[in-house]
Formats: structure tokens, sequence, C-alpha cells
């Protein structure tokens, strides 16, 4: 069994990858229309919106997933 450092240590990871793919994916906050895309990237990557992909990666980590 991973003791806690092992755990954090992944859950880390997996967020900020999560964070890093959701960043890459959404329009620039700067691009036309601001407005729209701003609020698209604040309602996404806004702080406490983490735990289903947390949630995913941890299923696909106990089912085998690489």
């Amino acid at each position: 069994m991973p003791d806690a450092h092992d755990v954090a240590a992944r859950v880390a990871g997996w967020r900020a990858r999560s964070e890093s793919v959701l960043a890459a994916l959404l329009p620039s906050a700067d691009a036309s229309p601001r407005r729209l895309h701003a609020a698209m990237r604040h309602a996404t990557l806004g702080g406490g919106k983490r735990m289903r992909p947390l949630l995913v990666y941890a299923a696909g980590t106990a089912l085998g997933a690489g």
C-alpha cells in the first residue's frame, strides 16, 4: 500500500497534467471575444474544480491504464 507521500505526489502530478491540458485546449483570455474566453477560462481553471479529473486518473490507475 502506498504511503501518504506517494499518494500526494501522484495526485499533484495528475492535477498538474489536467490543468496544463485544459489550459492548452482553451482559447486565450485575450482572444476575441475576450469576455467569453475569459469567462470560459475562469469557469474551467478556477480553483476547486479538480475532483472529477482526479477521480478519472485514480480509476484508470486502479484498472491498469498506463
